[in-house]
């Protein structure tokens, strides 16, 4: 089967000028990641909220997670900052907070502000809210899509997990593969969208996991963020389109994998 598209997020106040000096950073609006219940009417999602911070112009990706809520009955609180070469996916800086209670989003900002802002200047990067996009994009007379292979298992317990992911974007010159995983086990999957830079041809891609949890009902949800150039890398011929809705249809043999994510 294939993906289909099931959150919907929304830039609050669209799009923001660029901050009037580089070295002065603030909170940015959200993107609301709202998940459909396929798990059953009473599922309870551990979504985090997702910020877009900034960009830098040699295709660094600046961003957080934020996340309160009750997990076994005590209030949480998670904040994850990140600083992501999207050429190569790596995390160059990250800071993560983590409490027993429930904190606001600009007490954990002040609380890291000056080591926030300090690694943003250093890694160049300028305050800019780009809008989200869905798939298909237009770029450049090229119309860029997606398409997940995936490997199924069937865990002790009797669900249907999804183990190995194969993430490929095309357009109509081929297609190129973005993102390999051999262990996602993810209960489903997502690809809401895309952030576009600013500054180059170039997107930050989002992959959504849902996962299981001890607790029945509860759903962790693991965003990941994937770099991939949209104009260049296009080498393969793409055999089988995908079809608009996007829904799963074609497995594949985990064997086929290789060991890293793939190629961009």
């Amino acid at each position: 089967m294939r993906i289909t598209v099931i959150f919907l997020t929304i830039i609050l106040g669209g799009v923001l000028q660029l901050s009037a000096q580089e070295e002065k950073y603030y909170i940015p609006s959200a993107i609301e990641l709202s998940i459909a219940p396929k798990e059953g009417k009473d599922a309870y999602y551990l979504a985090p909220q997702f910020y877009q911070v900034g960009w830098s112009k040699d295709s660094k990706f600046a961003y957080f997670t934020y996340l309160t809520a009750d997990i076994n009955g005590v209030k949480n609180t998670v904040f994850r900052f990140y600083i992501q070469n999207l050429v190569d996916d790596k995390i160059v800086w990250e800071i993560t907070f983590s409490k027993a209670k429930a904190v606001s989003i600009g007490e954990i900002w002040n609380m890291y502000k000056k080591e926030i802002e300090k690694k943003l200047t250093q890694y160049k990067i300028i305050q800019y809210e780009q809008p989200f996009r869905n798939f298909p994009v237009s770029i450049k007379n090229a119309t860029i899509d997606y398409q997940v292979l995936v490997t199924q298992s069937k865990s002790s317990l009797g669900y249907t997990y999804i183990n190995a992911i194969e993430f490929h974007v095309y357009s109509g010159s081929g297609d190129k593969i973005i993102y390999k995983e051999k262990n996602a086990q993810a209960v489903r999957i997502s690809v809401p969208g895309l952030l576009l830079s600013p500054f180059e041809p170039r997107a930050a891609v989002f992959l959504l996991k849902i996962k299981n949890s001890d607790q029945e009902g509860v759903y962790p949800v693991e965003i990941q963020i994937i770099g991939c150039h949209m104009t260049s890398g296009f080498k393969n011929t793409v055999k089988d389109e995908p079809k608009p809705d996007n829904e799963f249809e074609i497995e594949i043999d985990e064997a086929d994998f290789e060991d890293g994510y793939g190629y961009k």
